[in-house]
């Protein structure tokens, strides 16, 4: 499914390059015209969607950023008791380790191959 989508960009963007390159030459008619805009419009959905595309594999790529972003966003609560037999509330934070394998099965998940994560 992201081969196929990945693909029609790739289409799109060529289509793009092609009426770019024509750009020196007159419009035509209504149909040119639209056709031109229809490419544009598509070109700005693929900018978007490389840039949105970016932000994500960011986000679930170990780094220095990602590790401050996250650590101490998640915990759980887990309950103990104590020395005088009273039940306490025990707020444990997940560490950075389980994150970042929290991160390669959102990727595995999501079919990001490792040779996409160096790609800028």
């Amino acid at each position: 499914m992201a081969d196929d989508l990945a693909e029609r960009l790739r289409a799109l963007a060529h289509e793009r390059l092609q009426a770019e390159m024509h750009d020196h030459i007159p419009a035509r008619g209504k149909r040119h015209q639209k056709m031109r805009i229809a490419l544009a419009e598509a070109a700005d959905r693929i900018t978007a969607l490389q840039a949105q595309n970016r932000k994500l594999l960011e986000a679930l790529t170990p780094s220095g950023d990602t590790k401050a972003a996250y650590m101490g966003e998640f915990s759980f609560q887990s309950f103990s008791t104590d020395e005088d037999g009273e039940e306490v509330a025990v707020k444990t934070y997940v560490p950075w380790t389980t994150i970042k394998e929290i991160m390669a099965a959102i990727r595995a998940r999501a079919a990001i191959a490792e040779a996409e994560k160096g790609e800028g």
